[in-house]
């Protein structure tokens, strides 16, 4: 596991702080200085108001009670004071922590589009991700107060200190011994609490919100209901719920233990100190108002520096979870494609895949094996194949997705990897089998396929006739400013709709090379080579690849590529590869008789 800092990650976290706004940061210091200070003031004028009293009770008839009110009426001057000093420190903590945590938000945001897929495709990876967006979205403010907080009571505690140090000077050092226990006691526990969080916790709490999902996500209800799997999964659900509850049950027993060894230790202290105040008090040395005033001293500190090391215990466990952030901020960003070669406009020699290999992060199987394949400009491209064939892949790979382990991909005889991968993907447009149904207007829905005519209305209303989406914009209740999804209480569209918007959004792209992968695999053949016959008409002059598991919708192309585990079999038309009689003429057999049969 990785090694953890917690101190450095406090001062990295105060960092931000100060860069955001070195004065408003400077106010905080100053008034929780300040607000430290204030209680030790008190505590004198507290003893300072007991000798007055008991002063002018001695002497009633002699003196007047004009020094009481007066300093009564500085005590709670000095009180008053304090409050507002703490509420000043409070609200501008607040206001620069909001700042800081929405500049960290936008780096998270930022790093997790920068990272390369397959940083997503390592569980590891992912864990690490969300690791860092809890600990900042629910620790960061709590650091930033608690390790204030800390500051203050701190203070407090050195006007405390310096008070029964003024007393007697043996006081300072019981009460100091006092304290060295229960940070040892807290520190350790903060350690043991973060391991167990990171290596228990964590994968059960994962496990618990994702059964927890399965009951309450849309996606889930239709099948849960139809199976009858709502007990298979409550007794799942139960099953790491009583995990974690055992677990925090044995963590809340360690912390309790270790609370009472550091009271039995606290207590024993302060009874020590207590008896040598009344010693001193019997000797005349100390006075009625110094009594209170050391006697409270010796609680106060006792009271602040637990309060200190309580808290002291948050800031070093919540220092150990931003390691977390940084971590992953820190990160290298793994770019497939970072050239600077300019892309060929027009391409004038084609792709060429020359014996590409590739298998993903941390599995040995390969997906493509010494895959070589030519395509000419504007020629349409079908890929066929069984699942698992390699056919996303082989798409993936082209998009500089990911790089191939072995082997290499060239555009017009330029390596893939001489271009900039922004660049590159400028000159694609894909629709993929899980399109995205973004929880946006229409017009936005389409008009993310390409930004930079976002404001284009007519660009807009253009492609959605090219694309079939005009034939249901009337339909709906504000036509293009329709809000679709019902995550905002939005219109709900039919999966053929919502295919029809991601076509769109392709189209939105004056591009040299286009990519369906099997977006249409919950429609029906009708309908899925309607689509196909549409995207080839709308990809005229145009490199066009086609990816679909029904053979039928190949003989669209101009040459067909069938792949079988990882490898390219076949490649010609249509009528040469069922003549051949090899992979691709059986696969078209097989699908052909299913429908024959009454099949789908």
């Amino acid at each position: 596991m990785m090694k953890t800092t917690p101190f450095r990650n406090v001062y990295q976290l105060y960092r931000y702080l100060w860069r955001e706004s070195p004065f408003v940061t400077l106010l905080i210091v100053i008034t929780t200085i300040t607000t430290g200070f204030i209680p030790g003031v008190e505590l004198w004028m507290i003893g300072e108001l007991v000798d007055q009293v008991h002063h002018w009770f001695e002497r009633q008839n002699q003196e007047t009670f004009s020094p009481v009110y007066l300093s009564l009426s500085l005590l709670i001057a000095f009180m008053f004071i304090r409050y507002i000093f703490r509420e000043a420190s409070e609200l501008l903590m607040e206001y620069l922590s909001e700042r800081v945590l929405g500049q960290l938000q936008h780096q998270i945001i930022t790093k997790g589009y920068e990272m390369d897929l397959s940083f997503y495709d390592e569980e590891e990876s992912y864990n690490q991700l969300q690791r860092a967006k809890f600990g900042l979205e629910n620790r960061l403010s709590d650091l930033y107060r608690n390790t204030l907080s800390i500051f203050e009571h701190l203070v407090t505690a050195g006007t405390l200190l310096i008070t029964l140090i003024l007393g007697h000077w043996i006081l300072g050092p019981l009460v100091l011994l006092a304290s060295v226990p229960s940070l040892w006691l807290k520190v350790r526990r903060s350690k043991d609490h973060f391991e167990f969080d990171y290596k228990v916790l964590t994968p059960i709490r994962r496990q618990l919100d994702y059964y927890g999902q399965v009951f309450t996500d849309k996606g889930f209800a239709k099948e849960i209901r139809l199976f009858q799997l709502q007990q298979h999964f409550i007794k799942r659900w139960k099953l790491y719920k009583t995990q974690h509850q055992k677990n925090m049950l044995r963590n809340e027993i360690l912390e309790i233990k270790s609370s009472a060894i550091n009271e039995i230790v606290l207590n024993l202290l302060l009874a020590i100190i207590s008896g040598i105040i009344i010693l001193l008090i019997l000797g005349k040395k100390l006075s009625l108002g110094a009594f209170v005033v050391m006697f409270q001293a010796a609680i106060r500190f006792q009271q602040e520096l637990e309060t200190s090391m309580g808290i002291f215990r948050d800031v070093y466990e919540n220092g150990m979870f931003a390691q977390n952030l940084f971590h992953f901020l820190e990160q290298p960003i793994h770019k497939p494609l970072n050239g600077s070669h300019p892309f060929p406009q027009p391409i004038q020699y084609g792709i060429r895949f020359e014996d590409v290999w590739f298998r993903y992060p941390n599995n040995n199987k390969w997906v493509l094996q010494g895959v070589s394949f030519e395509v000419h400009p504007g020629e349409t491209i079908s890929f066929v194949g069984e699942n698992g064939s390699g056919k996303t892949t082989v798409m993936k790979l082209l998009l500089g997705l990911y790089t191939p382990q072995q082997g290499c991909i060239y555009i017009d005889n330029i390596p893939l990897l001489s271009f900039d991968q922004n660049t590159l993907r400028e000159h694609f447009s894909a629709i993929f089998q899980d399109y995205t149904h973004f929880q946006l207007p229409l017009n936005e829905n389409i008009s993310i396929g390409n930004m930079k005519f976002s404001d284009n209305q007519e660009r807009i209303k253009e492609v959605a006739v090219r694309s079939g989406v005009a034939e249901f914009v009337d339909d709906l209740e504000k036509g293009y400013e329709t809000m679709l999804g019902k995550a905002f209480g939005g219109t709900e569209l039919s999966g053929g709709q919502w295919q029809k918007i991601a076509l769109a959004r392709s189209l939105m792209r004056d591009v040299d090379i286009l990519i369906l992968d099997e977006p249409t695999a919950s429609l029906d053949p009708r309908a899925e080579l309607l689509v196909f016959e549409k995207f080839a008409e709308l990809a005229k002059h145009q490199t066009t690849f086609l990816v679909s598991h029904r053979i039928g919708t190949a003989r669209l192309s101009d040459r067909i590529f069938v792949l079988k585990d990882g490898k390219l079999l076949e490649n010609g038309t249509h009528d040469q590869l069922i003549d051949y009689k090899g992979e691709y003429a059986k696969l078209f057999s097989i699908q052909a008789a299913w429908y024959k049969e009454g099949g789908r």
